[in-house]
C-alpha cells in the first residue's frame, strides 16, 4: 500500500506531465477512487498547489499558471545515485541525452 505522501507526489508529478487530466485517468493511474483523487487535490490546493478544475464532461485537473514541483531534497546516497545515473546517460549513445543528462552532472 502507498502512503498518502507518496500518492501526493504521485499526483503532482503527473498533473506536471500533461496539460489536464480528468478525475477518471488520475484515478486509473494512481490505482484509488475518484472519490480519493479529489480529497488529494484538496490536500495539495491546502499545502498551496495551484491546481485549477474545469466543470463539465470535458474538464478536468490541471496546474494552474506558476505552479509547480518544488525542487527534489535527496540525501547523499540518493544524490549519488542521481548523478552516476547522469553520467550513464550521458554515455549510452542516446541522440539527444548526454547534453541533458551533463547539464545536471
Amino acid at each position: 500500500m502507498v502512503t498518502t505522501s507518496a500518492r501526493l507526489l504521485r499526483l503532482l508529478s503527473l498533473l506536471s506531465a500533461r496539460q489536464s487530466w480528468t478525475c477518471a485517468d488520475l484515478a486509473a493511474q494512481l490505482e484509488i477512487t475518484e472519490r480519493t483523487v479529489r480529497r488529494d487535490i484538496a490536500r495539495l490546493r491546502e499545502l498551496g498547489y495551484g491546481i485549477e478544475s474545469e466543470m463539465g464532461p470535458w474538464g478536468g485537473y490541471h496546474l494552474g499558471p506558476g505552479a509547480g514541483i518544488p525542487p527534489l531534497i535527496l540525501d547523499e546516497e540518493e544524490a549519488l545515485a542521481v548523478a552516476v545515473g547522469l553520467r550513464t546517460a550521458a554515455f549510452s549513445g542516446v541522440s539527444g541525452s548526454d547534453q541533458a543528462a551533463c547539464r545536471r552532472c
